[in-house]
Formats: C-alpha cells, structure tokens, sequence
C-alpha cells in the first residue's frame, strides 16, 4: 500500500509539474492531491482497536487534505 501510495503521488506531481504555468489556485490545488498522497505513504495508520497515535492523525489529516484537494479540482475546473 505504502509503494502503491508513492507511486500514485509521483505520477500525480509529474501531471502537476507538466501543468504548472503560474502561481494560481488551480495549481496550488493540483499540487496538494500528491503532496497529500505522499504523506499518506509516509506516516502509517494506526491498527483497529489501538488509540491514534501522532503518525496516524497526521496520516488522517493529509488523507483529508488529498481528497478535498481533488474534490475540489473537480468541482472547480472539470465541471
């Protein structure tokens, strides 16, 4: 899952980088999905049943900044 979650935040910044004409909201948001992703791969979750510790809140927090980043790319620039 770890090299999965890599792999998906390379090829993600190599988009963004080949997107990146300047400083605008659009890129900042294209750019938060890998960093969040890479994040992900970084700091592991915690196990079921065991209370959260420091790596698996900031694993929770840039879950959720990578999936808001895209929703909102999505809702911005696709629709």
């Amino acid at each position: 899952m770890h090299v999965f979650f890599m792999m998906l935040a390379l090829g993600s910044a190599c988009l963004a980088a080949l997107q990146w004409t300047a400083t605008s909201v659009r890129q900042w948001i294209l750019t938060a999905w890998p960093v969040g992703k890479l994040a992900c791969a970084v700091f592991s979750t915690h196990p079921g049943g065991v209370p959260t510790t420091v790596p698996g809140y900031v694993h929770s927090v840039a879950a959720m900044l990578a999936f808001a980043s895209l929703f909102a790319w999505q809702i911005l620039y696709v629709i």
